[in-house]
């Protein structure tokens, strides 16, 4: 049904004020205040899980009989549902000087919620077009929708790889040549470049050029155009040697490393003994 809420007739008069009305307000509830009737939560946006729409326009000095009607439009632009032509009318000789009518839009379990996208309501006095209030029922989101995926940051990718089958201090403290560490760091190269890594995004240091000088500006300077997410890999093909004062301390061992000064090799942190292969 259509309702209505109105102030009392004013006395008779000869010549009513000029009949207004506002602009209509969309709400999800209403409150009932005496004789008004107020709109709780407006808005233009309904969810399918919304109970109802609630239209409601207020009227300004209407006198004598009328008619009030209210067509519901759905996305498509068909008639979804309508009041018909309720009849209003002031006591005889006098005027509403306020009334406040609504009706309301059913939406959750209803098949209006089959029907999301842009509705509007159209209202009419005595059969004619007054105003008009578009709105959109929106679908509620799922309970297992998943979260929107959180972009990564676009990283870049380092290496520096190390092959060591000879050392200037071969043969001393247990040090020796070893056949295919170079040809191992040869192929590791190849391999990041064969999946596409930028040839000067790799530090390829062999034998006499994987001295501790050359190994420290690669690790300490060369790796410094690596940003904070990007992806940094250091390979090592070749001996590592512990400390003989400190053997839970560990050293990788250089082309020029000599195992009995540990800090001629490159610190391996704490870790277990290894003097073999790496």
């Amino acid at each position: 049904p259509l309702f209505i809420f109105a102030c009392s007739s004013t006395k008779v008069v000869k010549s009513p004020p000029h009949f207004t009305f506002d602009d209509p307000i969309l709400s999800k509830g209403i409150e009932y205040r005496g004789t008004q009737g107020i709109p709780l939560n407006p808005s233009t946006t309904f969810s399918t899980e919304d109970p109802t729409v609630i239209a409601s326009l207020k009227l300004r000095n209407l006198s004598e009989k009328h008619t009030l009607r209210w067509d519901w439009y759905d996305p498509s632009g068909n008639l979804y549902s309508s009041t018909g032509n309720y009849p209003i009318k002031a006591s005889k000789g006098k005027y509403l000087r306020e009334a406040t009518a609504w009706h309301k839009l059913s939406i959750q379990g209803e098949r209006a919620a089959n029907y999301p996208g842009d509705w509007r309501v159209n209202i009419y006095l005595d059969k004619q077009f007054i105003t008009s209030k578009a709105f959109e029922i929106k679908p509620a989101p799922s309970l297992y929708a998943m979260p929107p995926k959180k972009s990564l940051p676009k990283r870049k990718s380092f290496a520096v790889v190390v092959g060591l089958s000879k050392y200037l201090h071969a043969g001393k403290s247990g040090l020796t040549n070893l056949p295919f560490a170079d040809d191992d760091a040869r192929a590791f190269r190849d391999t990041l470049l064969a999946l596409g890594w930028d040839d000067d995004h790799i530090k390829c240091l062999i034998d006499k050029e994987a001295t501790q000088r050359d190994i420290t500006i690669s690790l300490e300077s060369w790796l410094t155009k690596a940003g904070p997410d990007d992806l940094i890999v250091l390979y090592w093909a070749g001996h590592g040697f512990p400390d003989p004062e400190d053997p839970e301390k560990v050293y990788f061992a250089c082309y020029d490393a000599d195992p009995t000064i540990p800090p001629t090799g490159v610190s391996h942190g704490s870790g277990p003994r290894n003097s073999g292969g790496a």
